[in-house]
């Protein structure tokens, strides 16, 4: 007879305040309504507790709140339970997957588990509770907004969902991972795929013919999510494409998004993604298409490589095998107080995801080349020689930034309608100050904490109209919770040179883009040129002191 301390408790294990669940079959997520196929919902299920060593382990996750940008740590324990049900074949290998808060009463957890799949089917909301798949790190907001777009379903309102999104950045920053990493959160099946450069064809037709068959797959998919990567490389603007095919198959690609067919309920979501998004076809940018709010991919701030360097650093901990030095445990188990992943962040201003990974992967690999003895352990001194080693320039623009307090002033008054402000050189710090608190007294009278950002108009120029437009827009990015005061110094140094290079047209042509996209709580600030014209066509504030 089973003693009743080895039963889980299931309608426990249910109400658990954040608790998440997963199915997996060899290693792979499976819908909960899996299990009941071909059977009554009311067949029972019977699990066993797997690998007792591995069961309850604490493991530390970093996240970054989207509401303030800050990073949250929280400690989780999972259990996962083996199918050990006589009815089922020998080659069936599904694994029940639990994860609760640290502080949970673990005796909820016993030994074994029997679940009708009635009762899965009613526990088991993927789109909620699902157990991560930690793929990724620091890409909590840019999820979030995927995730809602994925999920949302106007049918209930009368309306029509989303077809599209896109997802623009510079390479490296996780867009492809975290599309794979949502869909199998979501939907326990990846999305059909399709790449850019892979799909293109010397025959006539056959592109668009394996575009079509990519849509068809998507339809019956798990996910029932297509996801095209590299965009750019089968639908740019066809304003300036010389080959006839090129715009034959953006015609197919809005077709599909939008045509006839697009309009059944069983059609695919699209997500694409691309790192020049200036170059794709105005027409797939419009609503009801791939949409004309794109989410943006930047490279990380220090806190989003912080959460980067810790979910690595996890990883290892995890591990089978893996070893890391007393101080990065310590990093791992306390990263708010950590003073060495926060140096390790300072040190990799202008890496991507990507080339964090690249670091702890050739760390680990030098590591072992190194030393055989089974007691090594991952150093801070290895991962700093291979930061050394890699030499990265910062590949953004550098500025300077602080925070500070505005106070109420009577120097300097505001005047009119707008978000730029215009002053005759030499500027100083004092005159960004008093313009700032008098900005802050005019939108809404409060004396709030407002970033203040210096960059060097200089800092704007990249070797590309590309990467330029890049640096734009990372000068114009800042978390949603704080008011930006940005101060482009000698701006007059470049704009002088529109209608002559490109890299400055492409300048101008950003501030605009972003300045239509600004929060209306934020301020710019930039000097006159000779002729004392405005060359920002917005509107200007005036000012008396």
């Amino acid at each position: 007879m089973t003693d009743q301390s080895d039963i889980t408790d299931w309608s426990r294990l249910c109400s658990v305040d954040g608790g998440r669940m997963a199915i997996q079959e060899s290693g792979e997520r499976i819908r909960s309504a899996g299990l009941t196929t071909g059977s009554t919902g009311s067949r029972e299920y019977r699990f066993e507790l797997g690998d007792t060593s591995g069961n309850g382990k604490t493991q530390h996750r970093v996240q970054i709140d989207p509401s303030n940008g800050q990073l949250h740590h929280r400690e989780w324990c999972r259990y996962t339970f083996n199918l050990a049900d006589e009815t089922s074949s020998e080659s069936e290998e599904v694994e029940f997957v639990v994860e609760l808060p640290a502080e949970t009463d673990t005796s909820i957890i016993g030994t074994q588990l029997t679940v009708t799949g009635a009762e899965l089917a009613e526990a088991f909301d993927q789109s909620n509770h699902s157990v991560p798949v930690n793929r990724v790190a620091g890409l909590d907001v840019q999820k979030q907004q995927l995730r809602r777009f994925l999920q949302t379903d106007n049918s209930d309102w009368g309306l029509s969902n989303r077809s599209g999104i896109l997802l623009e950045g510079p390479p490296g920053t996780g867009k492809t991972e975290l599309v794979i990493e949502t869909c199998e959160e979501l939907f326990g099946g990846l999305p059909v795929t399709i790449s850019g450069p892979e799909i293109l064809s010397k025959w006539v037709g056959e592109s668009e013919r394996l575009l079509r068959k990519q849509f068809q797959e998507a339809r019956g998919s798990t996910s029932q999510v297509l996801y095209i990567d590299e965009i750019d490389a089968i639908a740019r603007s066809r304003s300036e494409s010389t080959q006839e095919h090129s715009a034959q198959l953006v015609a197919q690609l809005l077709v599909l998004l939008d045509g006839i067919d697009a309009k059944k309920e069983d059609t695919p979501k699209v997500v694409a993604s691309t790192n020049l998004a200036e170059v794709l076809d105005p027409a797939l940018l419009r609503p009801g298409r791939l949409g004309n709010q794109p989410i943006t991919f930047s490279r990380p701030d220090t806190q989003e490589r912080m959460a980067i360097f810790h979910h690595y650093f996890e990883q290892i901990r995890t591990s089978s095998n893996g070893r890391l030095d007393a101080k990065i445990r310590e990093a791992v188990t306390d990263p708010l107080n950590s003073g060495f992943l926060e140096n390790l962040a300072t040190e990799t201003d202008g890496y991507t995801g990507a080339d964090i990974e690249d670091t702890i992967v050739t760390a680990v690999t030098h590591l072992q080349a190194k030393q055989h003895n089974e007691f090594s352990q991952l150093t801070p001194s290895t991962i700093h020689d291979r930061i050394t080693e890699r030499n990265i320039q910062p590949q953004g623009p550098s500025f300077t930034e602080e925070s500070i307090v505005t106070e109420a002033t009577d120097s300097v008054q505001l005047h009119g309608n707008g978000q730029l402000v215009q002053l005759k050189a030499p500027i100083t710090d004092e005159d960004i100050q008093s313009i700032t608190s008098a900005w802050k007294q005019y939108v809404d009278g409060s004396d709030d904490e407002f970033v203040v950002r210096t960059v060097p108009s200089n800092q704007l120029i990249g070797p590309t109209p590309t990467e330029t437009r890049d640096r734009v827009v990372t000068v114009f990015h800042h978390k949603p919770s704080t008011s930006l005061c940005l101060y482009l110094s000698d701006l007059p140094s470049v704009t002088c040179a529109v209608g002559h290079t490109s890299l400055a047209d492409t300048v101008l042509e950003t501030i605009h883009e972003q300045l239509l996209q600004w929060n209306e709580q934020n301020l710019l600030i930039y000097g006159q040129n000779k002729t004392d014209q405005s060359y920002l066509s917005a509107e200007h504030l005036d000012i008396s002191e």
